[in-house]
């Protein structure tokens, strides 16, 4: 029987080899899981999300940043200067109103009544001729506690009533020249102006003149000077001041 004799070939043995890695490949294909689309789709979804929310936080985080880098608005000066200016304004005309009501009601309460049961010193004859000073001192008039609240508190109307009733000048005369005058001086003429008024007042009562001496005690103590005035008119002319707008007469006859 004849051998058949087999002989390997170069090329069967290089597809058979091709052919085995062509298997492998595909059966680590076929184990290895494939991708899923939706777990893709959603990861992509999730990484939006991230994204948004960090760009918001930025965008939160530089808000707040320029809001603490922006200054507050303020009220400028000029603002500022207007409003305090119109509240002293307003705080003043209430204070002017306030006093201009006391001023009528004092007059008509005491002043008035003064006048019309005795009229006016200038009209009598001197009771204290060539006298050197008023009898009652600079701080005599703490004996008169009305005089000193008047003076103290309201000397403008106090020294209206003291030239009323002496007939030096009337009593809305006084105020309105003492408010022109310091209006037009910025304060400065009220003194001159109360010297004038205390020399008017020794000559009416026949006291000496010492100019000096009434510069320097209107100058330095005008409150004192306009209540020793007060209380010396008073006393000349026979009544006490006992109340905020109250009279006491000291002439029996007056009070009947």
């Amino acid at each position: 029987m004849a051998q058949v004799k087999v002989t390997s070939s170069k090329s069967a043995c290089f597809g058979m080899l091709a052919g085995m890695l062509l298997l492998g490949l595909a059966a680590v294909l076929v184990v290895m899981p494939s991708p899923n689309l939706s777990d893709a789709a959603t990861e992509g979804v999730d990484m939006a999300r991230r994204l948004q929310t960090t760009n918001v936080t930025a965008l939160a985080l530089a808000a707040i940043a320029n809001a603490s880098v922006t200054p507050a608005p303020t009220t400028s000066f000029g603002h500022m200067f207007v409003r305090t200016g119109a509240t002293e304004y307003a705080i003043t005309f209430v204070e002017l109103l306030l006093g201009l009501c006391f001023a009528y009601l004092y007059k008509q309460k005491t002043v008035d009544q003064i006048l019309l049961k005795k009229g006016e010193m200038a009209d009598r004859p001197p009771m204290n001729a060539n006298a050197d000073d008023f009898e009652n001192g600079i701080c005599g008039c703490f004996d008169d506690p009305w005089v000193c609240i008047h003076g103290l508190c309201c000397p403008l109307v106090r020294m209206a009533h003291t030239n009323a009733v002496s007939g030096v000048m009337s009593y809305w005369e006084s105020i309105c020249v003492f408010f022109c005058c310091s209006g037009l001086t910025a304060g400065l003429g009220t003194c001159c102006l109360m010297v004038y008024w205390r020399k008017q007042l020794k000559g009416i009562m026949g006291i000496e003149d010492h100019m000096i001496n009434d510069i320097c005690v209107t100058c330095f103590c005008p409150n004192l000077s306009v209540c020793q005035q007060g209380s010396a008119v008073d006393r000349a002319i026979g009544y006490e001041v006992t109340g905020c707008c109250e009279l006491d007469w000291l002439d029996p006859l007056d009070q009947a």
